[in-house]
């Protein structure tokens, strides 16, 4: 099977197996479950596709064994340890709950989020591997925490997850690397953008066009951005999953804000076929993070 194929005969059998679920198919290898009106979980089939193109005889097994996974857990107060800040568009909310009341009449859900700025927020979810649950407030009222407390302990949690984040230049446009899940939520990091780990004077722009790809070069780097408004287009043209945004955004004083830059001529089409630099990580300089 295809992966296109594998999603839909898994969100088939997940609700064979599992009738209490209402299983929408939101992307190539991407579910949404949602049981009753207060449960909603995220569900990505990487990790069992892959288990099934090395066994595809198990593939009920498999789908019986994530599917158990992705079961609400009740009452169960949240694994504080496991909460993480995900990046999304603006319109992610608006667009979810859209999907799920066409597809199974269910009402609007209160997830915990934050305005970064116009076009970009902050959601909160417990990463379960292959399951991430986005958290409601009611979640946050068991929590008994601030969404200020939220918000720097799912930092926190973040760094220590992403083992290895590196940064790769190609001739003053930077890209970055931390595993393949959470590169945008890079950018909430304060020690990311300061000049003694970023290294530049200038405000910083950068771009988020998927959930795994973060761009960024100088303000005053023209060109660079026209190179990564060329990366993403080629980017949306492949219709990639995990989109977020097209736009671009800037650092500036510390905040996040949108960006508008008139480009300057049609850029290279070859832009941004780069390779890592040797020896170029983004990691926090010591004792710098969640500061």
């Amino acid at each position: 099977m295809t992966s296109q194929e594998y999603t839909a005969q898994y969100a088939k059998k997940l609700k064979e197996l599992y009738p209490q679920m209402q299983v929408t198919i939101d992307d190539d290898l991407a579910l949404t479950i949602k049981v009753g009106d207060s449960y909603e979980s995220k569900h990505w089939l990487d990790n069992s596709f892959a288990e099934y193109k090395a066994a595809p005889e198990s593939f009920e097994a498999i789908v019986a064994r994530y599917g158990k996974a992705a079961l609400p857990r009740g009452s169960k107060a949240i694994d504080l340890s496991q909460v993480v800040p995900v990046v999304k568009d603006a319109d992610w909310i608006r667009e979810t709950n859209a999907g799920m009341k066409a597809s199974s009449g269910c009402e609007m859900v209160d997830y915990v989020k934050e305005d970064i700025c116009d076009g970009l927020m902050i959601l909160y979810a417990q990463d379960g591997g292959d399951t991430i649950t986005y958290l409601h407030a009611d979640d946050l009222k068991r929590a008994a925490l601030s969404l200020e407390a939220l918000h720097s302990l799912a930092l926190k949690n973040l760094q220590r997850m992403l083992k290895n984040i590196e940064r790769h230049d190609s001739d003053g446009v930077y890209y970055y690397t931390a595993g393949g899940t959470y590169e945008a939520s890079l950018i909430l990091f304060p020690w990311m953008w300061t000049k003694e780990n970023f290294g530049l004077d200038d405000d910083v722009v950068f771009a988020v066009p998927t959930r795994d790809v973060l761009f960024a070069t100088s303000s005053k780097n023209l060109r660079g951005m026209e190179r990564i408004r060329a990366a993403i287009a080629k980017i949306y043209a492949d219709k990639p999953n995990y989109r977020l945004t097209k736009d671009l955004f800037a650092i500036v004083n510390g905040k996040i804000r949108r960006y508008e830059v008139t480009p300057i001529q049609a850029p290279d089409p070859t832009a941004l076929a780069v390779t890592p630099a040797a020896g170029s990580p983004a990691a926090p300089p010591s004792g710098k993070a969640g500061q």
